[in-house]
């Protein structure tokens, strides 16, 4: 081959489409992304607010429930443990405005991994209030109350761990496509 043979070559290659990240999509599903996290933060706080409300309740009229008023504190200080750790972990996960390609992929990849932790401790942090009702059972305080608690809670927790499972499926797989876009950016084709 001489060098006009090479030099037509390279122009053929330079001048194939480069895959490229579009940026308006990105934005859009960071921007949509953000919404959401935003309602779910929003609607967590109600319930984890209405839960500390009835555990209050519960502990301050011992007679109104069958479960003891320390059993309601200890339920109402998870409550509270729990949503001050989910809104620490999602804490730069809501604002998501005028970011570059590089910083929307970082910002989606933290939501994802954040997003997996998430559902995970979720899960087990049920199961184990579910075991705890279960230790209530066996320590005999209000065992019929804690009977039926077990019996109605358990397709409840069977269910949240298969949607807990999918979800982190979900976002298994869109972390590798985003994973791809942020190698694809940083060690973009020649």
């Amino acid at each position: 081959m001489n060098n006009d043979d090479w030099d037509i070559l390279a122009a053929d290659w330079r001048d194939q489409p480069a895959a490229q990240v579009d940026i308006a999509a990105l934005s859009r599903q960071s921007l949509r992304h953000g919404r959401r996290l935003r309602w779910a933060l929003a609607v967590e706080l109600l319930l984890s607010a209405t839960a500390i409300a009835a555990c209050a309740w519960a502990a301050a009229l011992p007679g109104a429930v069958a479960f003891p008023p320390l059993a309601m504190a200890a339920l109402a200080l998870m409550v509270i443990g729990f949503q001050g750790w989910s809104l620490w972990i999602r804490r730069r996960q809501v604002r998501d405005s005028a970011l570059d390609a590089n910083a929307m992929l970082r910002l989606e990849r933290d939501r994802l991994v954040t997003s997996r932790r998430y559902w995970r401790i979720n899960t087990w942090g049920a199961l184990l209030l579910w075991v705890g009702l279960w230790g209530l059972l066996m320590a005999g305080v209000s065992p019929a109350q804690s009977m039926a608690s077990l019996l109605a809670n358990a397709p409840v927790l069977l269910a949240f761990a298969v949607f807990s499972w999918w979800r982190c499926r979900l976002n298994q797989s869109r972390l590798a496509e985003v994973q791809a876009l942020l190698a694809s950016i940083r060690d973009p084709p020649l």
